[in-house]
């Protein structure tokens, strides 16, 4: 065995360790009547668990949800009634959490229940792979499909929001103003920011300010024209109706900003994903946003560079 090789095993031994002492304080710490929902994963992800909760609650009649997230999610779940507690963790230690759990499978043990994919865990010369088991197809229908699967409920149970947004008393200036969310951190995109700049200048030769999301991270681009802005998450979900619309690259925000029953226009890469299956650009239904918060104002479009003039024709007129 190479000693870069027997190096990775021993790293995963050490994070295997870490997981199962944090899993044993979950299990040893748990108040009788508690169950306990880990989201180790996007802003998306988390939401769309926490959303269930209050259904969960009914159909295993737990008196309380500890949701365990990560740290920079915590006040994200603490939007939600229907969660009793919250802690937050950090990335290293959320890995060694999944560690854990994904060697001994514990998906639903000691009222300790994993709200993500299951997934295998292998060992290569890349080093350690967490292989997910997807559920179903990955259709319109996937996102509220596969979150009811991962709590075990039935198709027909109710979604529950978070409390409403509550706007700070300096939100009525942006009541004549339209964001842009141009880039997402767990998905990178083929939207060329010449794109962004046109829609921009198009905007504000209609009478709008715009305001560009940016907290100055790696990530993010910050495009010509744009008065920056930048806020937590929840100040964020807060502004959620204070804007006249919202247009951003899809993520997590979005559906942060959709819970908020904010008007979006959603806007996807060119890609197909695993199954082949291409958003149509024009058909909000398919779009996940739409399943989230049913918002009849949501617009979302699939981005192609040949289709760049009608999309900004479109987008601009309905803002």
């Amino acid at each position: 065995m190479d000693n870069v090789f027997q190096a990775r095993i021993a790293a995963l031994a050490e994070k295997y360790l870490k997981g199962e002492e944090i899993y044993n304080a979950l299990k040893e710490n748990r108040p009788e009547g508690m169950d306990i929902i880990i989201n180790p994963q996007h802003i998306g992800d988390t939401l769309w668990v926490c959303i269930f909760l209050d259904a969960y609650k009914k159909k295993f009649g737990c008196k309380q949800i500890l949701a365990v997230v990560p740290e920079y999610q915590t006040e994200l779940a603490q939007l939600f009634t229907q969660i009793d507690d919250v802690l937050g963790l950090t990335a290293e230690e959320i890995t060694a959490l999944q560690s854990y759990i994904g060697f001994n499978q514990l998906w639903y043990s000691d009222h300790i229940r994993y709200g993500f994919f299951h997934y295998t865990i292998s060992l290569n010369n890349s080093g350690v792979s967490f292989n997910s088991m997807f559920m179903g197809v990955r259709d319109h229908n996937f996102m509220n499909k596969s979150r009811r699967e991962f709590l075990e409920l039935d198709d027909n149970c109710i979604k529950n929001g978070a409390i409403a947004p509550n706007p700070p008393e300096s939100a009525s200036k942006y009541s004549n103003a339209v964001m842009i969310l141009p880039t997402a951190r767990t998905q990178q995109g083929d939207i060329p920011e010449s794109f962004w700049k046109k829609m921009v200048d198009m905007i504000k030769a209609k009478g709008y300010e715009v305001y560009c999301n940016y907290n100055n991270l790696p990530y993010e681009t910050l495009v010509e024209g744009t008065i920056p802005l930048s806020t937590k998450l929840v100040e964020l979900y807060n502004l959620s109706r204070s804007f006249k619309r919202f247009i951003g690259f899809r993520s997590g925000i979005l559906d942060l900003i959709a819970l908020g029953e904010g008007n979006i226009t959603c806007l996807h890469p060119t890609y197909m994903d695993i199954d082949g299956m291409v958003m149509e650009r024009d058909a909000n239904i398919y779009d996940h946003l739409y399943q989230l918060n049913g918002l009849e104002s949501l617009q979302a479009y699939q981005y192609r560079p040949e289709w760049e003039d009608e999309l900004l024709k479109a987008i601009v007129e309905n803002i």
